[in-house]
């Protein structure tokens, strides 16, 4: 009896990991927030070839041009002021790359923008970034001299994470529960 009764547990487990899960590739993480420091006419290339690009800001330092291109092709551009966040999506549900304007500094020669948090994820219509020594092969590089900011220390659960780590815990606690006074499923 005790048996059958965990079999059920076991069931429940099962079917709701295999509906939950993700697919890797839709939801796979290429930058994870991560800052970037760029000033006007310097770009970054990222995965899969894209490039994003300060095209210019305006005398008063409230706002910036930003461009994405790919293979020399802009696919998205925008004018943004501080706190706006530029998204690329091929969908609604599929988005490809976000980065929020974090300041904007104008100098008498350049100016320079932060950009942070930035966000790319695995553009499922393209191939994958080759992996080689167990990270992506094409390291994003400076053009110019654009500067990298490094990640906080936080720790940052996506949602399907946040749920199956309570339902894990749920799941501990119940058989703690059980094995300690022998009640187990009744």
């Amino acid at each position: 009896m005790y048996v059958k009764k965990l079999k059920h547990v076991f069931v429940i487990l099962v079917i709701f990991l295999i509906t939950t899960i993700p697919t890797s590739s839709a939801n796979e993480v290429l930058i994870n927030g991560t800052g970037y420091a760029l000033s006007t006419e310097e770009s970054w290339n990222f995965y899969q070839g894209y490039v994003l690009t300060i095209k210019g800001v305006d005398a008063k330092g409230e706002n910036v041009w930003i461009e994405l291109s790919r293979n020399n092709e802009v696919v998205k551009y925008r004018i943004l002021s501080v706190g706006d966040t530029f998204i690329y999506s091929k969908n609604i549900s599929n988005i490809i790359f976000s980065a929020k304007i974090k300041n904007i500094y104008t100098g008498p020669k350049s100016d320079l923008v932060l950009l942070h948090p930035v966000y790319q994820y695995l553009d499922t219509d393209l191939p994958p970034p080759i992996p080689t020594n167990n990270s992506i092969s094409v390291t994003p590089n400076i053009n110019k001299t654009a500067v990298p900011i490094p990640n906080s220390n936080k720790v940052s659960l996506s949602g399907f994470e946040f749920i199956l780590s309570i339902f894990i815990a749920l799941l501990v606690a119940y058989f703690i529960y059980c094995f300690r006074y022998n009640k187990i499923l009744e």
